[in-house]
């Protein structure tokens, strides 16, 4: 059901001296610094075996404000979904020095935890000798962590990344990725503009906004940076206030990340139609993204239709209100959310054009029910909408038989960047 980039493993850094951006570190730790390193460790690991979103962030740090958000976010699902297990164990590497003029410490850190299991996700099946369902497995990662010194004490601020900077972009990536990371820079600004005009946002705040993206050697590793409990494979993510998050390999290519960016990019600029948007259905969220990868991909559109010819002529089309809910839709439909969502965007787009298509998803991002926003700045029911968008289907079917694999790609992206 997804596409995700290839992925690498990220190579750990060796304990020696390090220079980020932002950042200088020359000695080893005093043994105080390390101490009181060891003590928010320890209480990061003991908030989260608890469930105890409060105490947890309570050790990280807020400057930076999509952090603060994914953090947030991240807070929110160990309260929610409390791992079952986990240990953050730090390395023996620490280094100290600054960051961004505060005094900070940085450490490999091993994480070792195991997700509740996932209704959505069908549960493994038992082996001969067992009676039960395997339990969810155990998953690890390291990375390099940072704290950093406020008002006497060190605040974990997450990844010590390495940083490209560019005019309006900023992408923070992990060791080994610095090639990729500048591609994917080259990439942002050629699809910038085209996405916020597709969506009449050219020129409003996000146009002068820094747009932060973080770029992870694997994909454990952007799982874990979304929340613990997230387990579906993906290759890239993005919700309100946070990064634009992607796997990427050392040797990516600027050409590799226009899709990418240009589908996560839509969500970006997606979110700016109104302050309800990101409680759109979940199709329509990843349709408009979908839609921004077009002019990339000249072959997507046709592929979106194939496959749902497919499920058209084989009476399996999923309905719409089935796929509009992230938490609900299970992982076997994920891919009819991308397909199905892209499509029917793209008829709206066809049928009612742009200006009415933008009007109607800002109704909806205002709190409009999708009833409501249709027949307003459609002026048709939204069952006429559908009726229209499946009758439309069904007359390419009976021109010219689809001819697609059993179950096509997710998304150009292959992600579902919804929450």
């Amino acid at each position: 059901m997804l596409k995700p980039l290839l992925i690498s493993l990220a190579t750990l850094l060796a304990p020696a001296t390090f220079t980020y951006a932002h950042v200088t570190t020359a000695m080893v730790a005093p043994a105080d610094r390390i101490a009181t390193a060891r003590e928010v460790i320890a209480n990061m690991q003991a908030a989260v075996a608890k469930g105890d979103a409060d105490a947890y962030l309570a050790l990280v740090d807020r400057a930076e404000h999509e952090w603060w958000h994914e953090q947030k976010a991240w807070a929110k699902d160990i309260a929610a979904k409390t791992p079952t297990a986990i240990t953050i164990t730090p390395g023996d590497d620490w280094t100290i020095g600054t960051f961004s003029d505060l005094p900070s410490v940085e450490v490999s850190l091993t994480w070792v935890w195991t997700p509740q299991a996932d209704e959505r996700v069908a549960a493994p099946q038992p082996k001969e000798d067992e009676q039960e369902p395997a339990q969810p497995r155990e998953r690890e990662l390291t990375f390099r962590g940072r704290f950093i010194e406020r008002d006497g004490g060190l605040l974990y601020a997450g990844e010590a990344w390495q940083l490209v900077q560019r005019e309006g972009v900023i992408v923070a990536f992990d060791p080994g990725l610095e090639t990729a990371a500048n591609a994917a820079a080259e990439a942002f600004a050629k699809i910038r503009a085209d996405v916020e005009a597709e969506l009449d946002v050219l020129g409003g705040p996000i146009s002068t906004r820094t747009q932060r993206i973080k770029l992870y050697g694997s994909m454990r590793h952007l799982q874990h940076s979304i929340y613990p409990s997230y387990v579906f494979p993906l290759s890239g993510w993005n919700e309100p206030d946070e990064s634009i998050k992607a796997v990427s390999h050392p040797q990516a290519t600027e050409k590799s990340f226009i899709a990418l960016l240009a589908h996560e990019y839509g969500h970006v600029a997606s979110f700016e139609l109104g302050p309800k948007a990101n409680s759109m259905p979940w199709w329509i969220l990843e349709g408009i993204a979908e839609l921004m990868v077009d002019r990339h991909d000249e072959n997507l559109a046709m592929r979106s239709r194939d496959q749902v010819k497919k499920w058209v002529k084989e009476d399996a089309l999923t309905p719409l209100a089935e796929l509009a809910d992230f938490e609900k839709v299970p992982l076997k439909l994920h891919g009819r959310v991308y397909r199905q969502g892209h499509d029917m965007m793209r008829f709206v787009t066809r049928h009612y054009g742009k200006a009415d298509r933008n009007s109607w998803l800002r109704a909806m991002s205002s709190g409009e029910s999708i009833e409501a926003a249709a027949q307003r700045e459609l002026t048709e029911s939204w069952d006429d909408v559908q009726a229209a968008w499946r009758s439309e289907i069904e007359q390419d079917l009976a021109a010219v038989p689809a001819e697609v694999p059993a179950e096509a790609p997710a998304g150009a992206t292959g992600e579902p960047a919804k929450k």
